[in-house]
């Protein structure tokens, strides 16, 4: 080529170049760089598209296992319902006051009930909604969904094109920067070989040849190198085009996604709002009319009057003597009408302070704890057992034993009998006890029953042969 030639491939080779660095990021961006337009970067949008499907799997996953603690919650509320209820019922609180009580428990198992249907929610309505969401827009297709292959075949589609212009253009740049290394290298030898007297004219002229022809070889694959610049530049246009259609898409298909997963999380906070729940309201309401209908002075007037110094009294007075006729035509004695009348009291009893109806049968001197005996007495509503007197001497209960050791045997219970202190057992009539140790002299023994060891009254049971 001569030296016009070189000089207009220069410029134009120039001339490209800024053309390329101002019209085109493609250009501007080497091989490597994080652009989406790179070779093979579209495969994170691509990936994205299964970041979905794996996004609605988790989800799920959270929703059930949020719904799994709400269960639980529920759960633990109605156990702690049910235990309280129960020592509530045993207990010495009474009047409004325990109705305060019961409130509390009222209030759990409300709460526990709102707790289930929350949980019933999140499985139904979002964890069923983002399964039969997915199912709708992922469909398998081998190893991964249709969805995703679709938009990774047409990224490939518009990018390949492309892709074979910038290879060409690799290509030819890396030959362009070697010739012109050679050319530099060459033009260097023969410049040094003129400087040097012991080189002949003839090795001379064999060096500037050899420069000249790398220069050529240079210039025509610059020339070639900028061939392939104005081919993929003019290719830029199509290449973006494509590759915006086919990202458009991608970007529509997550929009639906983020959509419908804001809808759902808002669902997913509508069920757990309590703060939002008239139903939760109304628990408290209610709770709160419960403790503000609790009236000391009604209780103590109640108590009064039911256990107290205003209960009524039939006081001893003079009784005439009835004859044997007489007697016999009222069924009995004397002392018999005496008894009648002086247990004639439990009309004063408050048979529905409990919750229960009726009034309490009047029991003779048996104690508050005691129940019938055990075994085939016939009762009737006006005969009560009494069952033998409780040990109350306690003055050794803190050196660990009772009285000696003996085989352990069982024994079954005669009487009920609820445990006073920390260390006695408590049971029904019928149960059956292990006893470890024999009776000590307050009249107390040590036994084992449903697992826990502890004192009972030696004559509250019976041996089993």
């Amino acid at each position: 080529q001569t030296k016009p030639e070189r000089k207009k491939v220069d410029l134009l080779f120039v001339s490209m170049s800024q053309k390329a660095a101002s019209d085109s990021d493609l250009s501007q961006l080497g091989g490597g760089s994080d652009s989406f337009w790179e070779v093979g970067n579209y495969k994170r949008v691509v990936k994205r598209i299964d970041d979905g499907a794996k996004l609605c799997d988790e989800i799920i996953q959270m929703a059930s296992e949020r719904a799994d603690i709400e269960a639980k919650y529920a759960a633990k509320l109605m156990r702690w319902k049910k235990k309280w209820e129960e020592t509530i019922e045993k207990g010495p609180e009474y009047g409004s006051m325990e109705s305060a009580w019961k409130g509390a428990t009222n209030e759990a198992e409300r709460l526990a009930e709102i707790h289930s249907q929350m949980k019933e929610e999140l499985l139904s309505q979002v964890a069923a909604s983002f399964q039969h969401w997915k199912s709708e827009q992922y469909h398998k297709h081998f190893f991964n969904f249709k969805e995703t292959k679709a938009a990774e075949d047409g990224f490939e589609k518009a990018q390949r094109p492309w892709a074979k212009r910038l290879a060409k253009v690799d290509k030819y740049r890396k030959l362009y920067h070697q010739h012109a290394k050679q050319a530099e290298q060459a033009l260097k030898q023969a410049n040094e070989a003129e400087r040097d007297a012991a080189v002949s004219p003839e090795q001379c002229k064999k060096l500037k040849d050899r420069a000249e022809k790398a220069r050529n070889v240079q210039c025509n694959t610059k020339a070639r190198y900028c061939e392939k610049l104005r081919d993929i530049d003019s290719y830029n246009p199509t290449y973006v085009h494509d590759m915006e259609m086919e990202f458009t898409k991608c970007q529509q298909f997550e929009r639906v996604r983020l959509d419908f997963f804001k809808t759902t999380i808002l669902m997913y906070k509508r069920i757990l709002d309590l703060s939002a729940s008239s139903q939760f309201g109304n628990v408290y309401q209610d709770f709160q009319g419960v403790i503000d209908r609790t009236s000391s002075v009604e209780d103590l007037e109640w108590y009064s009057a039911s256990k107290g110094a205003k209960m009524p009294m039939n006081w001893p007075k003079f009784e005439e003597f009835m004859g044997s006729g007489e007697e016999a035509q009222q069924g009995g004695g004397g002392d018999s009408q005496l008894a009648v009348a002086r247990t004639d009291t439990s009309k004063y009893s408050p048979g529905t302070m409990r919750g229960g109806g009726g009034a309490e049968k009047p029991k003779i001197s048996a104690p508050v704890n005691a129940g019938p005996p055990y075994g085939g007495q016939d009762e009737s509503d006006d005969e009560f057992v009494e069952p033998p007197p409780v040990p109350v001497d306690f003055s050794d209960r803190s050196a660990g034993g009772v009285g000696g050791v003996a085989e352990e045997c069982p024994v079954r219970a005669l009487y009920d009998y609820d445990g006073q202190e920390n260390d006695e057992l408590s049971f029904n009539a019928g149960d059956v006890l292990t006893k470890l140790e024999d009776e000590d002299e307050q009249g107390w023994c040590k036994g084992r029953f449903n697992g826990k060891v502890g004192l009972y009254p030696a004559n509250y049971v019976e041996p089993i042969y």
